[in-house]
């Protein structure tokens, strides 16, 4: 279930049954995060994918934005190549790097709000239009 990375310091690691259990996604759903570039594990010497306590923040992290925000996983690809990693982890974020990311996000959030107001007064408005003439047709 675990093993041990070789290093100067033992670093706790995961082979992906457990590292997905851990971040509560699916096996198949970490490899297909790997497939689309929101992910890379590190790899034993027999190939097999490893993951640190890092990488289980960040497939936590992709999950939270993917069921939280609805992201998909091009936002979610962005969002992660404009957040500075440390260079330790490769995962942990800069704390203003992240609030400004997410006043950005949530100014987006507000812009579609606004947006998707405006459709339904004009589809609604459209409506009344479309009565009107029928009843004068």
């Amino acid at each position: 279930m675990n093993e041990s990375a070789e290093m100067d310091h033992k670093i706790q690691t995961y082979r992906i049954k457990e590292a997905a259990r851990r971040a509560a996604v699916a096996p198949s759903t970490v490899r297909l995060w790997e497939k689309q570039g929101l992910i890379t594990p590190d790899r034993s010497d027999k190939r097999h994918r490893l993951y640190n306590d890092g990488h289980l923040e960040r497939l936590k992290y992709i999950s939270s934005l993917r069921k939280n925000k609805g992201f998909n996983p091009a936002a979610i690809l962005e969002i992660l190549e404009n957040v500075k990693p440390l260079p330790d982890a490769g995962t942990h974020r800069d704390s203003g790097d992240v609030l400004q990311l997410i006043r950005k996000l949530e100014q987006r959030e507000e812009e579609i709000a606004v947006l998707k107001r405006n459709l339904a007064d004009q589809t609604l408005e459209n409506q009344r239009l479309r009565d009107f003439i029928r009843r004068k047709l």
